[in-house]
């Protein structure tokens, strides 16, 4: 059984147990929204990374959920979700004005053992839940655009699993797009 669970102080562990190079994820640590621009991502180091997401956790800022399924230690999947204005960098990137309502969902990762099972399916949907509940007013999303890329381009997710929830395309774009969901 699948449980979703925001991030916390109390899992803040969890979440490096996912972001690690066993499950080949030990570079990024959801990191890629709070650098400044894409121009020297390439150069970075896995260490600045996680400096990057220790310093969100020093400021307070738990920007995500974790998924867990009965039986695993670690989890078997991460959203990063947020206000969209608290990612200053997504509303340059696409050109988005300002929406106190408007969530952000900039990264989903699923486990490489639990790919293809329907987690990400699953805790995309609890999240909306959660996002609802929180006042929100509209979710948006950004995945690669087209289809048939390999599972490490899709780290928003793809573009067929949010259409299939509802999203729609709000505006076109390569290499991502931006898609919405009003709640």
């Amino acid at each position: 059984m699948l449980h979703v669970e925001r991030l916390s102080e109390s899992n803040r562990d969890s979440f490096f147990n996912l972001h690690c190079d066993r499950h080949e994820a030990g570079f990024c640590f959801c990191a890629a929204w709070d650098v400044e621009s894409w121009d020297d991502w390439e150069e970075r180091s896995a260490e600045e990374n996680r400096a990057i997401r220790e310093q969100l956790y020093t400021d307070g800022i738990y920007d995500g959920f974790l998924a867990f399924v009965d039986g695993e230690p670690d989890p078997v999947a991460w959203i990063q979700a947020a206000p969209r204005d608290s990612i200053p960098r997504l509303s340059r990137q696409f050109n988005l004005s300002q929406d106190s309502g408007a969530w952000a969902i900039g990264c989903l990762l699923i486990r490489p053992d639990w790919r293809g099972k329907g987690i990400a399916r699953q805790m995309l949907t609890n999240v909306i839940d959660e996002i609802s509940y929180s006042g929100a007013s509209r979710i948006e999303a950004f995945p690669r655009s087209g289809e048939g890329h390999p599972a490490h381009e899709l780290w928003n997710g793809p573009l067929a699993l949010y259409l299939s929830l509802g999203f729609e395309v709000v505006q076109e774009g390569e290499p991502r797009c931006v898609v919405a969901l009003e709640l």
